[in-house]
């Protein structure tokens, strides 16, 4: 269970700090995220269209639905914790970031739009677009922003797996990989 949990912490937790490679590498699975879970919200819409217009396709429908709202809370909490612990690296609450509220704000806005019937054909779509560039700048610069070093009020500076002396000993590899060596041989 302590497994699942730490598992859990290490990918949703809203704790402790991380590191620029941390949230480097983070990046590209937050990118195929948005689009898994937009593409899933196209197909909702795909799939409205044909119980409005063609008949039939109700569970199809709900199951799609379903699918686009899991997506999309996994997706907000699988970024807004690893924004909180970026921005926490920095020593500062994410009430106090600026660029922690410029990409909430934003989010907002693209959410609320349209869901008050704003007429995307006009300059709203530009600003939409606008919006978006804007917080995609933000998210990738705090991949490149130096955290401060040291202890700070969120933990201790997160140790990358080349310094973990632990990791990289000789003897603790060499037993690691005879371990795994052994399950797949079937010797242990």
């Amino acid at each position: 269970m302590n497994k699942i949990k730490g598992v859990l912490a290490f990918f949703l937790g809203f704790k402790g700090r991380i590191g620029r490679l941390h949230y480097a590498i983070f990046l590209p699975f937050l990118f195929a995220l948005m689009i898994l879970s937009g593409s899933l919200w196209f197909m909702v819409g795909v799939s409205i269209a044909k119980v409005k217009y063609i008949g039939g396709y109700e569970f199809e429908l709900l199951f799609v639905i379903l699918g686009a709202i899991l997506g999309s809370i996994l997706t907000i909490m699988f970024k807004y914790s690893h924004l909180t612990r970026r921005v926490h690296d920095f020593n500062y609450k994410v009430t106090n970031s600026i660029l922690f509220n410029t990409i909430l704000i934003i989010e907002i806005i693209a959410t609320v739009l349209p869901l008050l019937g704003v007429n995307m054909k006009d300059g709203a779509f530009m600003l939409f677009i606008l919006g978006g560039i804007i917080a995609l700048i933000c998210l990738i610069s705090l991949a490149f922003i130096k955290g401060t070093d040291g202890e700070n009020n969120f933990g201790v500076r997160s140790i990358p797996f080349w310094e973990n002396r632990k990791f990289l000993s000789g003897v603790h590899l060499i037993n690691k990989i005879k371990g795994v060596f052994s399950f797949f041989l079937g010797l242990s």
